[in-house]
Parts: structure tokens; sequence; C-alpha cells
């Protein structure tokens, strides 16, 4: 049930970031916003649950599916890897068609840049509302995912498209600046059914890094937003239990109640890696900046004390719960930049006497 790897050299996420991490954003992974189906409904789509209701209003190009969802996550990545790296960001982001393809495991042949469009075209004309009722009381909200985005194509040999801009809802680019994102498995892209990358969503938002999380069948049938019989539903719940393909984690079906289990490969990376962290003498997430770093943020803010901004540094990433950045000195060294741009150090700010160059 999985895709080959279609770009074994990935030159990964080329915006000039490093280390990019792939995220998703909780809210369209906890909720059906996406459809089920690679052939784009253009009917409205209504989910309920309890006094919650969820209504997915289309445009004449349909519904967006599960797979035109990979555009935003690749957006979701780049902007998380720049704030992250302590840089400014807007919910406008710029790429290059052929990048997102490689990035997103799909083939790059023509056909490919026409969905691409077509994925823009539903992402942003889709109208999202949700409906609260309490008491004697409703309140419906509407939104987008997209604002707005345009193209730029090839002239008048094929017309494909070379580039794009996008610019991301206050809904989704709010899920950003809050942190409310979670890194995901490249294989993801991997998934060819809809139904897989809705279970591999779920069980990394209800089960993350625990060792299991259960759910009844009727309440994943509503998550995941299908609208089959029941009995068919199980029958694919057990279809997948069966070929154990998910990535990161296993899922089992037993009378109706599936649980999701993180994979003990991972369990035990993810225990090496907190042990590796207790051994550095991180305390409170926070790593040292290695000497070279701090040499480096010297060149690039010579008046200021570097060790108030390494201090600083780390205040900021605690108060904003922001989660581990994949590279701690690269991050550390885009916040200075970032931070002390245009700006003349306080007197508790600046160096008190030059420092010594710190050697190798």
């Amino acid at each position: 049930m999985l895709d080959p790897v279609r770009h074994p050299v990935q030159d990964f996420f080329v915006l000039n970031l490093a280390d990019v991490k792939l995220r998703d954003d909780m809210g369209t992974m906890e909720h059906p916003i996406f459809g089920l189906t690679s052939d784009p409904k253009r009917r409205k789509l209504v989910y309920e649950n309890g006094d919650n209701i969820l209504r997915l209003i289309p445009n004449q190009f349909g519904v967006p599916s599960i797979f035109d969802k990979d555009i935003l996550i690749y957006c979701i990545s780049q902007l998380v890897a720049k704030k992250n790296r302590g840089e400014a960001i807007g919910a406008t982001v710029d790429f290059h068609a052929y990048d997102v393809l490689r990035a997103t495991n799909r083939r790059t042949g023509g056909r490919e840049y026409e969905l691409l469009l077509a994925s823009l075209r539903r992402l942003a004309g889709t109208l999202i509302e949700t409906t609260i009722r309490s008491n004697d009381r409703e309140q419906t909200n509407g939104f987008h995912l997209v604002e707005s985005f345009g193209v730029v194509r090839t002239t008048p040999i094929t017309g494909r498209m070379v580039s794009a801009r996008l610019t991301l809802s206050d809904w989704m680019f709010r899920a950003i600046e809050q942190n409310d994102v979670l890194a995901i498995h490249p294989d993801y892209f991997r998934l060819r059914r809809p139904l897989d990358r809705r279970l591999y969503e779920l069980a990394r938002k209800f089960c993350g890094y625990q060792q299991c999380s259960q759910m009844s069948l009727e309440k994943l049938q509503m998550r995941i937003g299908s609208n089959s019989l029941l009995r068919r539903f199980r029958q694919n719940i057990r279809q997948v239990a069966k070929s154990n393909h998910l990535p990161e984690y296993t899922l089992t079906i037993d009378d109706d109640v599936v649980t999701f289990s993180r994979r003990p490969e991972f369990l035990a990376a993810d225990q090496h890696k907190k042990d590796l962290q207790r051994r550095m003498g991180s305390r409170n997430g926070e790593k040292f900046i290695t000497r070279d770093a701090m040499q480096k943020a010297r060149v690039f803010a010579p008046e200021w004390d570097v060790e108030w901004l390494r201090k600083r540094f780390f205040e900021w990433r605690v108060s904003s719960k922001m989660e581990e950045p994949d590279n701690w000195n690269g991050a550390f060294l885009g916040w200075v930049k970032s931070f002390t741009k245009g700006k003349t150090p306080q007197q508790h700010q600046v160096m008190q006497q030059p420092l010594e160059p710190l050697g190798d």
C-alpha cells in the first residue's frame, strides 16, 4: 500500500532552508476537512459530532481531497522551519511547482502540473462552515483554507506551471503561529489510499509518542469522515491492520475497538533521544549552543553581549512553546540575525569588553 520512493536523491524543500521536517496542522488532522476520494466531489458534505457540525461547501471545482492537502503540508513545513530559525514569517509562501512535486513524492510529468493547479482551485474555493450549538444558541463560522493564489506558467511552448504564490487563510496561519502543528513521517506521501492517510493522521494526533491509543470503530469512522456502511468500514480497517503498513504505528481491531500503537523501534528511538538530551545536560528543553556558533554570533552581532542573546533565545523558545528545532545552532544564528537586525543594543545588552576568540 506504499508507493515507491520516486525521488531517492532529494534536494528536499528548496527555499534556502536546511533540515526541514514535515509538519501538519492539528486542526485538519483531527477533523475530516478533506475528501476521501481522488475524484473531487461537487456536493456539500456534512459531518456531525454531537452538537458540532462541519460543512464543506465546494465551488465548481469540488471539495479538496486529502491529496490536495500535500500543498498545505509543504507550505506549513516551510513556514515552521523559518519560525524555528527565528525568522519573520507571513501567510504568503512562494514555491516552485517542481519542488512541490518532488517533495511530495509525485511524478513530474506534464499532467501533474495541471493537477497542482486544480488542487489550488479547490483549496481556495471550498467554504468550510463550523456550527456549534449550546442551549438555545447556535454559532456558525465560515473560512477558507487558502485565501488566494497566483500561478506563473511557461509560454508558449507547454503552458506548464513554473511557480506559484499561495496565501494561507487566517485560520490556517494562526495554527502555525500558535504551534498547533505536529511533525509527520516522510512516508506519509507514499501512502496510496486516502483512508491510509487519514488513519496515519489520527494515529499521530491521538497516539503521538505514547505507547498506544484506543478509539471505538464508530468514533473512528466519524473522525475519518467516511460515509460508507459500518460493516464495509470495519472490513477496510481490518485490511489495514492485516497489511500493517502505516508509518510509525501499528493498527489492531478487536470487538470494534481500534488500537493505534507506536512501533517498538520508534519508541526505542524516542527514549534514546530523551536519554541523550539528559546526558547533554539539557534543561527545560534547552540545548547547549556550540562554541563555533557563539563565535559566529559575535560576527553577526559584534556590539551585542552574545551570552545575553543566548539566554534570551532560550527564553523566547520556552515562552513560545515551540517544538525542538532540527538544528539548534542554525536556529540560534537565524534568530540572532533576525532579532538584532536594525536594532541598537541597550546598556545591559552591550558586550562590556572585547572577547578573545573561542578557538576551534
